[in-house]
Parts: C-alpha cells; sequence; structure tokens
C-alpha cells in the first residue's frame, strides 16, 4: 500500500515522497511451468484472490528510467481479469486469472498498481522473463511463481531491505539549527522526546554538522551496512551473474547516490546561496577526497545491463568532479566513460537539464551532437521536443470550491498565470506572498493576464481551510488532486513544489520554468516572457 506525502525543506522546494508496506507469506513449493520463450516481451500471469470491490489493476511500464524523475518511454496496461477454471489451478469462484505479454524488446521498469497505490515499484523485466503472481490484496501479501520466480524475489527483498531503514527519515534538515530550537519551546520538548522514545529526531544543520554526516557515511560506508545488502546476498545463489550485478549496481548506486545529491544540492548548495564562505572552504578540502573514493566504487560495480542506480551515481560523480576541475559535464564524462555508457550518460544530463534551462534551446540542440547511439540520440531529440513552449497543454479538469469542473478552455482569451502549491508547504506560503502576489497586484491590470491558485491537496477539506495562507481568497481557487493527476503534473514538470505555468490566450504553454534571483528580477524575466511571441515547432 502507498500513501503519497508531502515533505518540505525549509527555503527549497516541496517533494511528494511515498512508503510503501506490505506483507510477504512464505511462497510455496514452486513447480516449474514450462512456458515457450517470449517472442518480443516479458510473460507477466496469475491469480488474484479477492478481485470483488477492489479497483483496477494497472501496469505503469518505463522504458528508460535515468535517474531522478527522469524517465521516457512510459505507457499503462489496464490488466483484464478472467475466471479461474478448475482444471487452471483455481478452486474458488472469487478468484480470477490475468495473462498478458509485454509489449517490449528489451528490459522494463514495471510498476503495479491497484488505482493509485502502488503493489510493485520499478521492478526490471528481462523481454525473456515468465514470472507468476499470486495477489491477496486484503492482507497485502504477494508470492511470485514461475520460472524467474527467484529474480521477483530477490528484488522484493532487496527494495524491502531498503525500505527497513526507517531511523534514517527523522532526520530534518535545517539551515539555522540553534534558530529553529529556540523558536517556541522546541528545545526542551526535543530532549523530552529524546528521553521518552529513545531514537527520535536528528536535526542536521545544512553544511555544518550535516555536512560531516553524508561525507562520513559515504567516505566509510562498508557495503554489508546498506540497507538491503544482506537480502541481496541470501539470493545470490539463485541469479544469474547479470541479475546480481544489476540488483548490486542499483543498490549501492542509489545508496551513493542519494547521499550524494544531498551533499551537494543541500550541505553545500544552502550555504553556497546564503555565501557562508567558511563552511565552503572547509567543504571543498573534501570535494577531491570524496571524488576519488567514489569513483573506486564506480569502477568496482561497472554492471553489463543498465542500472538506474549506477546511471544517478555516475551522473551526480560527474557534477561532483565538474566542481573539483571546473570543467564542463560533457568534457569529463568523456574523460572518464566511453560507449552506450557514455551515451546514456550525455543524454541523461541534457534530459535533465534542459528543463531548467530551456531558454538556452539551441545549447542543447548542439550538445546532442556529442551522442553517437542512434537509440539515446533519438530519446535526447524527443526530450528537447517536449521542453519546447508553444504546444497546446494538454486538457486536465480542475475543481473549483463548489464542487464546478474547470477546463483549460475555460481560460481562453486571457494568458494565465498557474501557481500550483500543496497546503502546509512553507515554501509555498512565501513564494506566493513573496513574489507571486506582489506581482500580480503590480502587472496584472497592465499586462492582462490572470493568476489562477491550484491546490494538489488530496484532502478538499485541507485545501479551502488554507486558502487565505498559501493563496488569497481575491484570486480563483482551484484543485487538482495529486492522486488522480500525478500524470499530467509530471507531464509539464510540475513535481515540486511551488511550480508555476504560463499559458498564452489560445491555450499553449509560454513557460513552466519562472524564476529570478530577488523580486525585481523575477519580474522582469516574466515580462519578458509575457511579452514574448509564440515559438511553433515543426519536428
Amino acid at each position: 500500500m502507498k500513501k503519497l506525502i508531502l515533505i518540505c525543506l525549509p527555503g527549497l522546494l516541496c517533494l511528494p515522497t511515498s512508503t510503501l508496506t506490505a506483507q510477504v507469506a512464505e511462497p510455496p513449493p514452486r513447480q516449474e511451468e514450462v512456458i515457450p520463450s517470449a517472442p518480443s516481451g516479458a510473460l507477466i500471469y496469475g491469480e488474484l484472490i479477492n478481485p470483488d470491490s477492489l479497483s483496477p489493476l494497472r501496469l505503469l511500464l518505463t522504458e528508460h528510467k535515468l535517474g531522478y524523475r527522469n524517465t521516457t518511454g512510459e505507457s499503462e496496461i489496464l490488466i483484464e481479469l478472467h475466471p479461474g477454471k478448475f482444471l487452471d489451478g483455481v478452486l474458488s469462484g472469487t478468484r480470477k486469472k490475468f495473462r498478458l505479454r509485454l509489449p517490449h524488446k528489451g528490459a522494463v521498469y514495471a510498476s503495479l498498481l491497484l488505482d493509485n497505490r502502488v503493489l510493485l515499484e520499478d521492478y526490471v523485466l528481462f523481454p525473456d522473463d515468465s514470472v507468476m503472481m499470486s495477489l491477496d490484496l486484503r492482507a497485502m501479501e504477494i508470492v511470485f511463481g514461475g520460472p524467474d520466480s527467484e529474480w521477483m524475489d530477490a528484488q522484493y527483498a532487496v527494495k524491502r531491505g531498503e525500505a527497513s531503514n526507517t531511523f534514517y527519515s527523522r532526520r530534518l534538515m535545517e539551515q539555522d539549527k540553534e534558530g529553529f530550537l529556540n523558536r517556541d519551546h522546541n528545545r526542551d520538548e526535543w530532549h523530552r522526546y529524546q528521553q521518552e522514545f529513545g531514537p527520535s529526531l536528528n536535526i542536521v544543520e545544512l553544511g555544518r554538522d550535516g555536512a560531516d554526516q553524508s561525507y562520513a557515511k559515504m567516505m566509510n560506508a562498508d557495503y554489508e551496512s546498506i540497507p538491503g545488502w544482506k537480502e541481496l546476498q541470501r539470493h545470490k545463489a539463485d541469479l544469474t551473474e547479470d541479475q546480481y550485478d544489476l540488483l548490486e549496481a542499483d543498490l549501492v548506486g542509489n545508496y551513493f547516490g542519494e547521499e550524494l545529491r544531498s551533499f551537494l544540492q543541500y550541505q553545500y548548495g544552502v550555504p553556497k546561496m546564503k555565501g557562508q564562505q567558511d563552511i565552503l572552504d572547509r567543504m571543498d578540502l573534501m570535494l577531491p577526497k570524496l571524488s576519488a573514493k567514489l569513483k573506486g566504487d564506480i569502477v568496482g560495480l561497472a554492471p553489463s545491463t543498465f542500472s538506474l542506480g549506477y546511471n544517478v551515481l555516475i551522473s551526480l560523480w560527474v557534477k561532483l568532479e565538474l566542481m573539483n576541475s571546473g570543467d564542463s559535464f560533457e568534457t569529463i564524462a568523456q574523460c572518464h566513460f566511453k560507449g552506450e555508457v557514455l551515451d546514456r550518460l550525455l543524454a541523461s544530463n541534457l534530459m535533465y537539464r534542459v528543463r531548467f534551462t530551456p531558454e538556452k534551446m539551441d545549447y542543447w540542440e548542439s550538445y546532442s551532437d556529442y551522442i553517437n547511439n542512434p537509440k539515446w540520440k533519438k530519446l535526447a531529440g524527443d526530450a528537447l521536443y517536449e521542453y519546447r513552449t508553444g504546444q497546446p497543454v494538454k486538457e486536465v479538469v480542475f475543481y473549483g470550491q463548489d464542487g464546478k469542473e474547470w477546463s483549460l478552455q475555460d481560460f481562453e482569451g486571457t494568458p494565465t498565470l498557474f501557481y500550483f502549491y500543496f497546503s502546509t508547504c512553507s515554501n509555498s506560503e512565501k513564494y506566493f506572498k513573496n513574489y507571486l502576489w506582489p506581482l500580480y497586484q503590480e502587472t496584472a491590470d497592465q499586462q492582462g493576464y490572470r493568476l489562477v491558485a491550484v491546490s494538489v491537496d488530496d484532502d478538499p477539506s485541507l485545501w479551502r481551510a488554507n486558502i487565505p495562507t498559501y493563496s488569497s481568497p481575491e484570486l480563483l481557487n482551484l484543485n487538482l488532486p495529486l492522486a488522480s493527476n500525478k500524470e499530467w503534473l509530471e507531464r509539464y514538470h510540475i513535481d515540486a513544489y511551488p511550480r508555476v505555468m504560463l499559458i498564452d490566450s489560445e491555450g499553449k504553454l509560454l513557460s513552466y520554468n519562472l524564476q529570478g534571483n530577488d523580486y525585481t528580477d523575477y519580474r522582469n524575466r516574466f515580462l519578458q516572457v509575457l511579452e514574448k511571441t509564440n515559438e511553433n515547432y515543426t519536428p
């Protein structure tokens, strides 16, 4: 079962995340089922023990999952259920069967969802895999069978081992630890709860003790201490060499990659933003040793097949090395990697960076010349097209406070600036009050545009109660629940909050990435975009 949780880092963006819990039954003795080799993609089949009154089962497939919120080739299959038969092993009339073959000639990341609740997330399936699943969704039990059951069991065990590291989530990253503790009796309560509950909230100051902890965790990590590592070793004898290398690279790469991302983005990034040169000078001494250590991990992994965790780690390592040497991303990548690893690395960097610098489209088009492999060159080209402005925005249904449905057609005739947020996000509150509301009051009448506030809260009552805090009752306030509109939001890169989207009077996208160093810079950039003529693109 998956619950969407919205977390907020002070002064930064608010991110949607999730938790997944399930109970796993001990699998019964398996009988190998003889199934012909798949002519195209993996074969998925099995039974749903209790299909009544449950939402539809959906299979989400991703051909290329390249990094943090960086995917292409996504598709969805609605699983059709059929009555089981006695000779098919179904002894209860309530059970139903399903069988489908994936339309992919290569490996694919697969997620199984019950409506919007994730049951299995990002499981790798190879084109010749044959996997059976027995799903008891009321008890949240999933048992694997079929010729490739060990491969699925190993992935399940490793993911469950990673998720078991619950204490890591009890860490609060603060820009000013002492300032936080001195507010609202926080220090007294924090000390009291430490005595009452034992392991409790760990408050980490960005760039100071946080940097030391993160640095030590990456430098001194013993692979056996990585959550999921012991589970992987227990399954090693049942896996092929390629399967084991893939899981190992995913596990280790994700572990170091997540810590390195935090180190670069928060531990180093926040002090840099605040101009804390004493912290930066001390951290600069850490970078060369950290880079050399992680390069050793990268060389030691080197999976023979694609690994998401490995790709994430090497991409972040290049950015770390960029801070050491000052060279460009592509120069460092070409010096240390080659072949498809290099092409994939360059393509994923392009696909990630273009979303933040769409105004540099000409630069990114020339950047794609570094990519040799036709497959990755095409993906890079598709990404450039996806991030171009001037295209009609795909329809979606918003909900007003009175329950009325709104569509994008309702805004035709007037340029519209949509502001996306969720209640309880302090960054959204500050962004609205310090940037959007002053901008709207100063320029809206003169420029003739409309500002619409859109909450992604799944709880309508929470949204309505907090409109005065995170928006203004003077605006049109709409709701677009995240749980049922995640695909649309991610399509337009609204995956951290606050976010804005500017569309013209014809419903075409003008910008999804308004930024500024301060309010004046923000206002000037906004006015430039608003006045800019749409540039239509024909692929």
